[in-house]
């Protein structure tokens, strides 16, 4: 694709505004999605590395369509608290619920059968406030709604699974990376043990073939690895500060046999340390080998910023100069505030020139200038164009 041919489809710019007092900033994200099999988001907000991780693989709207009935499912299993790393970070759930409904779900369904008594599990993860405030339908398992199903794996042939999970238009896994004193590592496909009913002990005694089997059986829309805070010693329950080992990181993709092996590195392991990445891959279900997937890392920024406490229509105008091309592209917003909607896109031109797979830009007010929004100038980045400009010009009335 040529130059001139890239601008007719470049995603162009993005707005996004979140509700006061504190703004996100994303670095660059602007490779094609398409040329990415995993994305590796770091960096201190666990929200905005959630939303950065999604976009770059092309946006939730790449997943979730309207009407969609979508089912999350976290790890809830544990009456720990988020800093004991035993359970999903709520600020990834939330993020996620929100990106569903922002896509047009119908409905976000969030639960897991824990271990611990649920009432507990609930509230002490933070999951449940955290889910619920962004808009997701959350309840305990109700264990009549768990249905016989044909599983017909190697040694796993039926067995009792959540109605809700297997009625779902989309479902979203998104475990947390820990240790497992069975399975050495938990991540993506052991969390689907949240969904069985019955005795779950059983599964323990080959939990190899039992895990690779289950993970044949339900195959997510997506998956959402959280390593926010990952657990390194006495999984899965932990309950030590000490065996938490913070590393600000999601990580997310569609082939959850190549997310668990990525995650097996975060523990200085490799996928082929463990018992059911092997059969997993020997089986199709996906790819072991990480020389053999595109991996791209991206870094998402947050800064904080102040409460402004003004009211009107304002106008933000931003410029893309491109200069081989002697055109310049400018694009506007009008913004009420302070009642800023959660988001707001404006693409110069017309839709004809965007992409689906939109660079984002987020406009922030820096705590030292209440007066005016600003950040550096434009810029052309590898073949998507970054909003890096965006300047207040004053009200419109």
């Amino acid at each position: 694709m040529d130059r001139r041919e890239f601008l007719k489809t470049a995603a162009i710019a993005g707005i996004v505004f979140s509700i006061p007092a504190s703004l996100d900033i994303l670095t660059d994200t602007c490779e094609a999605a398409a040329k990415s099999d995993l994305i590796i988001a770091t960096g201190s907000n666990p929200a905005t590395i959630t939303r950065a991780a999604i976009d770059a693989l092309g946006g939730m709207k790449k997943f979730i369509s309207k009407g969609d009935i979508v089912v999350i499912k976290p790890n809830i299993g544990w009456d720990r608290l988020p800093e004991q790393a035993a359970n999903t970070n709520p600020e990834v759930v939330a993020t996620l619920v929100r990106m569903c409904l922002e896509s047009g779900a119908k409905k976000v369904k969030v639960f897991d059968r824990p271990v611990n008594d649920p009432r507990r599990c609930y509230v002490q993860s933070g999951i449940h406030q955290a889910a619920t405030a962004a808009g997701a339908e959350m309840n305990y398992v109700d264990e009549r709604r768990f249905r016989e199903t044909k599983i017909n794996g190697l040694v796993l042939k039926t067995w009792p699974l959540y109605e809700d999970i297997l009625s779902a238009d989309k479902v979203i896994n998104v475990p947390i990376a820990k240790h497992h004193s069975l399975s050495k590592l938990t991540m993506s496909m052991k969390n689907w043990m949240g969904v069985m009913g019955g005795s779950r002990s059983h599964i323990h005694q080959r939990i190899d073939e039992y895990l690779v089997d289950l993970s044949i059986a339900i195959r997510p829309t997506l998956t959402v690895l959280d390593a926010v805070r990952i657990l390194v010693r006495n999984g899965p329950q932990g309950g030590n500060p000490a065996d938490v080992k913070k590393l600000d990181t999601v990580v997310a993709g569609t082939d959850q046999v190549a997310i668990n092996s990525y995650g097996a590195t975060l523990f200085g392991m490799k996928g082929s340390d463990l018992g059911y990445i092997k059969m997993a891959d020997q089986r199709g279900l996906g790819t072991m080998d990480l020389s053999k997937i595109r991996i791209r890392k991206i870094t998402a920024k947050s800064y904080e910023t102040a409460s402004t406490g003004f009211a009107g229509t304002f106008s933000y105008a931003f410029h893309l100069p491109l200069s081989s091309d002697g055109i310049e592209r400018v694009g506007r917003t009008r913004l009420s505030c302070p009642a800023i909607p959660r988001f707001l896109s404006s693409h110069p031109d017309n839709d004809a020139l965007c992409s689906p797979h939109r660079c984002r830009g987020i406009l922030s007010l820096p705590r030292n200038d209440p007066q005016g929004y600003s950040t550096a100038g434009p810029a052309l980045s590898g073949h998507c164009i970054t909003l890096s400009a965006i300047s207040k010009r004053g009200a419109l009335g």
